[in-house]
């Protein structure tokens, strides 16, 4: 059984670490990942060591996210390694002892990030914990209450009708992962787990965690009373291409990593192959190139970035 994490809130350990880091990465988006940093530093009592790491944006965005943000660590990849790669490499540049994974388009107050604390805190079987993601606009709808298994699901967000009895209990309740949109674990946890598979670069790498986390016995869980806003909207151009691709592809990866059985391989294709006839009926050109090729790249086992080849 997992031991109890440490007291995360307040003062430096004897060694000078911080109880607790938030880390944020940036790709091409610094005023959203300016504002974001900035919410966390209105904060009074966690008072949180916070790392962004710029995914390649360029010497340009670099130097704006240092200036805006003094004091802040920026760490900066010559190019985009993707989501894992990036958080990894900011796990390995703290001492801190409980780590919060933030994207820069969400937003969570100090007492909901307070609640996560004391859920991992009370829970020693906690690996991973998480808040009920909201949308950012009113009345912000639940998008998401839990990841459910991507191997096994189409919708991998549970919504409020699929968890209605669990938030009405406001007790933390299990899930089959915890999004990598807001996601609380102690640091010891991701050294346990080698951090991040970076294969996935974007999407799905949250759940093989948490699934290889729940096979030492970490369990995954979502903080009914603690909420996060999730604005979508600055992301909506890429979904129709990046998010649409490696989404699909990603799935393949799951399925090796998995050991998962042909009924699932042979249920992706088929799904994969129906969406792009339907993007390609409805003029989505562009969406029914990517599927067809996460479908391609899926069952060749070529995984990794591929934003070039998406995007062009």
């Amino acid at each position: 059984m997992v031991a109890a994490p440490p007291d995360a809130g307040g003062r430096a350990d004897s060694g000078g670490h911080p109880p607790l880091a938030v880390i944020v990465v940036n790709w091409h988006r610094e005023q959203e990942t300016i504002d974001c940093v900035n919410s966390l530093q209105s904060w009074q009592r966690l008072c949180p060591e916070i790392i962004v790491v710029d995914n390649g944006s360029g010497l340009d965005a670099v130097s704006r996210l240092r200036e805006a943000l003094p004091g802040v660590e920026i760490l900066a990849n010559d190019s985009n390694l993707g989501f894992g790669a990036a958080n990894n490499r900011a796990l390995a540049s703290t001492g801190a002892r409980v780590v919060l994974l933030l994207n820069n388009d969400a937003r969570i107050g100090e007492e909901d990030t307070t609640r996560l604390l004391e859920t991992l805190r009370s829970r020693p079987q906690a690996g991973f914990v998480g808040p009920v993601l909201e949308g950012a606009s009113p009345p912000h709808p639940v998008l998401s209450a839990g990841g459910r298994d991507p191997v096994r699901f189409g919708r991998t967000h549970s919504t409020a009708d699929d968890r209605r009895q669990e938030l009405e209990r406001a007790e933390p309740f299990a899930v089959d992962y915890v999004p990598g949109t807001a996601l609380l674990a102690l640091r010891r946890t991701f050294e346990a787990l080698d951090g991040f598979e970076e294969d996935f670069f974007f999407s799905g790498e949250t759940a093989d965690l948490c699934a290889r986390g729940r096979r030492l016995g970490y369990q995954s869980f979502v903080v009914p009373l603690s909420r996060c806003r999730h604005n979508l909207e600055t992301s909506a151009p890429l979904r129709d291409t990046l998010y649409a691709y490696y989404s699909l592809r990603n799935r393949f990866l799951l399925l090796r990593r998995s050991r998962g059985g042909g009924l699932a391989g042979a249920r992706w294709v088929a799904s994969g192959a129906l969406r792009s006839l339907l993007s390609l009926a409805t003029g989505r050109i562009a969406r029914a190139r990517c599927l067809v090729l996460a479908l391609a790249d899926g069952l060749r086992g070529r995984f990794g970035p591929a934003n070039p080849r998406v995007e062009r």
